[in-house]
């Protein structure tokens, strides 16, 4: 079962939570993440979709430019809310973390990159 804590807790547990926002036309990508146990957690929702295909999860490590470390499929066509999740157990010390959906037309839309370190307690990352 996932809990989330309040911000002092996390900083007692050691939890990262960061969270960043990602919008288009149709659709708008809400992305969260915490550390635990050196296993990064991401979770992803959409208010609806529309023409989606595939999500491409990716990684950038000490700087680096990002690589793809998951794919996902998209359900299409929603009306209603969706969520995805997406779990990192290669973590190391710091990183970013960025999730890119593909649409059935070939669009690629990412969201804002989530930056994520065992040191930092809360990250915010601005909504796009």
């Amino acid at each position: 079962m996932k809990t989330f804590i309040t911000t002092t807790a996390l900083l007692l547990f050691s939890l990262v939570q960061i969270q960043a926002q990602t919008t288009s036309c149709e659709n708008k990508i809400e992305t969260f993440a915490f550390v635990e146990d050196s296993t990064v957690f991401l979770t992803w929702k959409l208010n609806r979709e529309v023409n989606t295909d595939y999500f491409v999860i990716e990684r950038a490590v000490n700087g680096a430019g990002f690589q793809t470390i998951a794919t996902e499929d998209a359900k299409g066509y929603t009306v209603h809310a969706s969520s995805y999740d997406f779990e990192d157990a290669e973590f190391s010390t710091e990183a970013g973390y960025r999730v890119v959906l593909v649409t059935m037309d070939g669009q690629r839309i990412a969201s804002q990159t989530l930056h994520l370190s065992q040191s930092s307690a809360v990250a915010n990352a601005p909504a796009r």
